[in-house]
């Protein structure tokens, strides 16, 4: 298991069976990592604060930067996309951008958002390759295909302040993402464009990530400042 040390400057590894912990120091531009991400051997990772985004080389201890060259651009949330592409996708958060990296040589290429208000905090990839973000600042769900470059953009149902944050796409097809100015989570259907709200029980419960179980058809919620998780039912895949 991997954490990112948000105010240590380092990338940890946690050993399940024996409880060890190593922790990674990181270069001192890479003061903020975060969202480690597994991928192909690598640890990558953003660092909103730097401008800058990374991987870490377990077995020889080694990392690398690479600067995002828009000022300002936060990188933030990160998520491999599926085979055969295998790119890594990041949301540039301090901006209407949204990055595919190449994970062979660090090389970014940028996909502009049509509207510039537009802030992508997280997002995920479907298995046609489409991608899925959750706009921040303007209340919406958005729709990236990069082979055409087309985006799409789905208001949030509850509306101003919803404040969309954590998103995964569930065993049951639909994109599950959190509301986390409204307490509440909702699956937006991309067959049907309908939607479903789930209220979260505890209140003032921001989900910054949540990770699906596909084999037994479960949403997992990292219920932040709460100290609790939350579970959802989702059923078979589909």
């Amino acid at each position: 298991m991997w954490y990112a040390a948000n105010c240590k400057g380092r990338l940890g590894r946690l050993e399940p069976t024996t409880g060890t912990i190593k922790e990674y120091a990181l270069p001192a531009e890479a003061r903020d990592p975060h969202t480690p991400l597994y991928h192909d051997g690598k640890i990558w990772f953003t660092v909103q604060g730097s401008n800058v985004y990374g991987w870490l080389d377990p077995k020889s201890g080694e990392a690398k930067l690479f600067p995002v060259a828009t000022p300002d651009a936060r990188p933030y949330g990160i998520v491999a996309g599926p085979p055969p592409d295998g790119s890594i996708w990041m949301a540039l958060f301090g901006t209407n951008q949204i990055g595919r990296v190449d994970p062979a040589n660090g090389d970014l290429r940028i996909f502009s958002l049509p509207t510039p208000g537009s802030r992508p905090r997280r997002l995920i990839v479907d298995a046609k390759g489409i991608v899925w973000y959750s706009d921040f600042a303007r209340d919406r769900l958005g729709r990236l295909d990069p082979a055409t470059g087309q985006v799409r953009e789905f208001p949030c149902p509850g509306g101003s302040g919803s404040q969309p944050y954590g998103i995964a796409i569930g065993s049951d097809g639909r994109v599950w993402y959190d509301e986390s100015g409204k307490n509440d989570i909702v699956a937006f259907d991309p067959a049907t464009e309908r939607t479903e709200t789930v209220a979260i029980p505890t209140r003032v419960a921001v989900v910054r990530n949540m990770a699906v179980d596909s084999i037994r058809g479960r949403l997992w919620l990292a219920l932040s400042g709460t100290q609790r998780l939350g579970k959802i039912e989702l059923g078979r895949a589909r």
